[in-house]
């Protein structure tokens, strides 16, 4: 709650959720002229190390029969960002022998 020397106050906050919000700032029970702000808030990019993928799918599979997995993303923060469900297209199934030939 220290002046700075310019007369300027320092302000730190955390926003937890997203959306709209409203910021003004008081002295007492008044509102400081020209301090109503709208703020907006967004999740931060998806990060690696704080995501997760889960499922059958990732494990293991057989040709021609479908299969899934889950993947839910997060941020540094690691609040959800969005979940993903992902399912693969069946396709006809091709009978064929796969040869390799090694020289």
């Amino acid at each position: 709650n220290k002046e700075s020397s310019s007369g300027i106050y320092p302000i730190h906050y955390t926003l937890w959720e997203t959306g709209m919000h409203e910021l003004t700032v008081n002295s007492g029970m008044s509102i400081v002229s020209g301090s109503s702000y709208s703020v907006e808030v967004t999740n931060s990019s998806p990060q690696a190390s704080s995501s997760s993928a889960t499922g059958n799918g990732l494990k293991s599979g057989i040709a021609g029969e479908q299969t899934s997995f889950k993947i839910q993303l997060r941020d540094q923060r690691e609040a959800e960002v969005q979940a993903i469900m992902a399912k693969g297209t069946l396709i006809e199934f091709i009978n064929e022998i796969q040869r390799l030939t090694l020289s």
